[in-house]
C-alpha cells in the first residue's frame, strides 16, 4: 500500500478511523448491556401479583401489580386513538367488585364470553383514574354519579397492556442501537472503499504530487470541509481520501439538494473513467458569496479537461450513457 507524506491527511484519516471505532465499540458495548437487561426482565420471576378487590379501597394504590378475575360479560365505554379500549369488568364471588380496565382488542375478546363458569384473568399495572375518564363513565353510565363513583370503582383502573416483565423498551431500543451501529460500520466501510480506490488509481509519484499540490499557496482550499481544488488534482479526505485526476474525469455537473421543493444546496459532481462517481464539496443556497464560489469552482473543475462532458441536460445524460455506461 502506498505511503500518505502528507501530516494532515494522515492525521484526518486516523481520526476518522478512531472515531468509527470508538463509535461502533460504544454500540456493541450498549447494545451487550440491552440484551443483558432483556435477558433479565423475559427470564425473572414473576412479581407477586395482588388481587383488585383488595386494593381498591379510595386509596390510592398506583403501579402495583394487580389482577381480577373477570365472570360477567364486559362493557366497553370507551376506545382511544390507538384502539385500545377502557372496559367495564366485574367478578362475581359471593359479592360483585367493578374495576375499570384498559385493554387491547386481543385481550377484550377473551372476555367477551366470560361467565362465572368461564372466567379470564386480567392482570396488569395499576393507575389514578383521570378526571376526565371518570367523568366519561359517568356520562356513558346513568347508574354511576360523582356521589357513588368511587365506592364503586375507587381511585384506579387497572392497566392490561403493561406487566412488570415487559421487554418492549429494551427491544426496541436495542433495535436502535443496532441502527447505529450498521450505519456506523456502512460508514467506516465506505471510508476504507474510497481510500482503497484511490491507492489503487494513484502511483506512488502521483499521490506525493497530489499532497504537495494541496499545500500550494495557490491551490483553492476549503479547509473545514477538507477540500483541495488544484492545478492537476482534486483532494478530498472528509470522509476517506479521495483524490482524482483531472485527465481521469468523463462528466461533471451540478446536483441541486431541495426541502419541500425549496432549493438548499448545491454539489459538484464528477464521474471518473473508472465509472465512480464523486460527489463533492456542498455549497448552501442561501449565501450568495458561496454561490459565487460554486460558479468559480465548477467552472475551474469542467475547463482542466478538454473532452469532458458537462452537465445534467437530457443530450449530455445520453452520450454519457453511450459513451462511458454511466448514468
Amino acid at each position: 500500500m502506498l505511503e500518505i507524506n502528507s501530516e494532515k491527511i494522515k492525521k484526518e484519516l486516523s481520526k476518522q478511523k478512531i472515531g468509527n471505532i470508538i463509535a461502533i465499540g460504544i454500540c456493541v458495548i450498549i447494545a451487550v448491556v440491552l440484551a443483558g437487561f432483556t435477558y433479565l426482565a423475559y427470564t425473572k420471576e414473576e412479581p407477586e401479583v395482588s388481587e383488585m378487590k383488595d386494593i381498591m379501597s379510595n386509596r390510592l394504590n398506583v403501579n402495583k401489580y394487580a389482577q381480577i378475575l373477570n365472570t360477567d360479560e364486559p362493557y366497553i365505554f370507551a376506545e382511544d386513538d390507538e384502539g385500545k379500549y377502557y372496559i367495564l369488568v366485574s367478578e362475581t364471588n359471593g359479592d360483585t367488585y367493578l374495576c375499570i380496565a384498559y385493554m387491547k382488542e386481543k385481550k377484550y375478546k377473551e372476555l367477551e364470553w366470560n361467565t362465572p363458569e368461564n372466567p379470564t384473568l386480567v392482570k396488569g399495572i395499576t393507575k389514578a383514574i383521570p378526571s376526565d375518564l371518570k367523568q366519561l363513565l359517568i356520562d356513558e353510565d346513568e347508574f354511576f354519579d360523582k356521589d357513588n363513583f368511587e365506592t364503586y370503582l375507587g381511585r384506579i383502573y387497572i392497566d392490561a397492556t403493561q406487566n412488570p416483565n415487559d421487554i418492549t423498551a429494551f427491544l426496541v431500543w436495542f433495535v436502535v442501537i443496532a441502527i447505529f451501529l450498521i450505519t456506523f460500520g456502512m460508514n467506516f466501510r465506505t471510508q476504507n472503499k474510497i481510500t482503497k480506490r484511490t491507492f489503487q488509481n494513484l502511483s506512488e509519484v502521483e499521490l506525493d504530487e497530489a499532497c504537495a499540490e494541496m499545500e500550494k499557496e495557490e491551490t483553492s482550499k476549503w479547509e473545514k470541509q477538507k477540500f483541495y481544488v488544484g492545478e492537476k488534482y482534486i483532494v478530498f479526505f472528509k470522509s476517506g481520501l479521495d483524490i482524482i485526476k483531472y485527465t481521469d474525469m468523463i462528466w461533471v455537473y451540478e446536483m441541486v439538494h431541495s426541502y419541500n421543493g425549496v432549493p438548499t444546496a448545491r454539489s459538484l459532481i464528477v464521474w471518473t473513467e473508472d465509472k465512480v462517481k464523486h460527489p463533492l464539496l456542498n455549497f448552501k443556497y442561501s449565501r450568495k458569496k458561496a454561490e459565487g464560489e460554486f460558479e468559480q469552482l465548477f467552472s475551474y473543475v469542467a475547463s482542466k479537461k478538454s473532452n469532458v462532458l458537462v452537465g445534467f441536460d437530457k443530450e449530455t445524460r445520453q452520450k454519457a450513457l453511450e459513451e462511458y455506461g454511466v448514468k
